[in-house]
């Protein structure tokens, strides 16, 4: 064939494929204005909103947050979101459990249901109930350091076949009171329930004769506040506050001169706790921590002194609120520990962004541990998936061995 008709069959094929190549798709970030309904972004200017996604967006709790609006042709199509809980997502396949917090896209609304389609190099689209989902969320230059960073995290976990920081721990059931000041009300009512907590230490494994290590150490407290309809398990639902803290300092920018020499890592109630970062309450920056009652308790570690604590009813920790122009701290509520519980510890995850009462983690430190988290996680589960499979694998051979002989 000449040259001269394979370009004519090109251009055959590019006069054919004009009306799809024509209004590529583009996108604009910026925070979701209501009068009137857009993104503060000029590029949003005049852009035409679907109904279904007008009344997505106009949704009241949705006013001022980010968000990345996808457009074609002048008319917006799709807008970025997350899920808020472990989901489940209907595909023409079957059916897909998407974890809390993974970065999704709405693109329709058919019988009630969000059409979403997800981020991730194999993308995979369904139907998922509107409860498990929440529009916006836009990328940060906390979240490029965080893709930046998370292969390398994903590494070490590979590695050390466990989390490369707090890389064992015991998981507590506590009950959660709030405790009523007048300033931060609202959000003390909405913590009541019990609360998941993971304890352990921050960098080394506890020795294999149950000791603590005799190396500097910071202790970690991972909190999944949730409601008391419901077992305590893995699950994160609809409604469910993630918090996780750690007996360093204060503030980030203390955290490598200051947190290991303070911490006592032999005993749990010894320390308080913080996130090192800030948080938000209705849009207003906050910090949090964590701190114990002090009390005396008997055992040869921290878990056995813990569990020595909780049997004398002496296991308490208050959560405590402090506004960023503010030096006063607010007790907003009470942890009472009552009893260790058994959770599979690879299935359970925390994730850093879950903010179901609406206590928001900011900044970019915030920004990079939820990529890095994700990413870890994901190593996780990918290497028990292997075993599991290695393990299926060497029982399959035994039986075929068992049956030949």
């Amino acid at each position: 064939m000449t040259l001269a008709p394979r370009l004519l069959g090109l251009l055959l094929v590019l006069l054919t494929a004009a009306p799809s190549l024509a209004g590529p798709v583009k996108s604009v970030k910026g925070r979701i204005l209501h009068d009137p309904l857009g993104i503060n972004d000029e590029d949003a200017v005049g852009l035409a909103y679907p109904a279904w996604l007008s009344q997505i967006l106009n949704q009241p709790r949705l006013e001022g947050q980010p968000a990345t609006l996808f457009f074609k042709d002048g008319q917006a199509i799709a807008v970025s979101a997350r899920t808020v809980a472990d989901a489940s997502l209907t595909t023409a396949k079957g059916t897909k459990t998407l974890l809390a917090d993974t970065r999704i896209l709405i693109t329709g609304v058919h019988e009630g249901q969000y059409r979403v389609t997800t981020l991730a190099s194999k993308r995979v689209r369904g139907l998922m109930s509107p409860a498990q989902v929440r529009a916006g969320n836009v990328p940060s230059f906390g979240d490029r350091i965080g893709r930046f960073l998370a292969p390398v995290l994903a590494l070490g976990t590979k590695a050390r076949k466990a989390r490369v920081f707090h890389p064992d721990g015991h998981t507590f059931r506590a009950t959660v009171t709030p405790v009523l000041s007048g300033e931060f009300d609202a959000t003390a009512r909405k913590l009541e329930g019990q609360a998941l907590v993971r304890m352990g230490g921050g960098i080394w494994r506890q020795r294999a004769d149950g000791g603590n290590s005799k190396l500097w150490d910071t202790l970690s407290l991972a909190i999944r506040f949730t409601s008391n309809d419901h077992p305590l398990d893995s699950m994160v639902r609809e409604g469910d506050q993630d918090l996780l803290v750690a007996s360093w300092s204060e503030r980030f920018h203390h955290f490598f001169w200051r947190s290991l020499p303070k911490t006592n890592q032999h005993d749990f109630l010894d320390n308080d706790y913080f996130p090192a970062m800030p948080y938000a309450i209705d849009g207003k920056p906050v910090w949090l921590r964590v701190v114990p009652v002090r009390a005396e308790s008997q055992g040869k570690n921290r878990i056995e002194k813990f569990r020595d604590a909780i049997k004398r009813g002496q296991a308490r920790y208050f959560l405590e609120i402090q506004r960023a122009d503010q030096e006063r701290w607010h007790r907003v509520a009470r942890l009472d520990f009552t009893n260790e519980v058994d959770v599979d510890q690879e299935e359970l995850k925390y994730h850093p962004h879950m903010d179901g009462v609406g206590i928001t983690p900011t900044g970019t430190i915030s920004a990079i541990r939820a990529r890095v988290y994700q990413r870890s996680q994901a190593q996780r589960d990918k290497a028990r998936a292997e075993r599991e499979a290695a393990s299926s694998g060497l029982k399959g051979g035994l039986e075929e061995q068992r049956s030949d002989d």
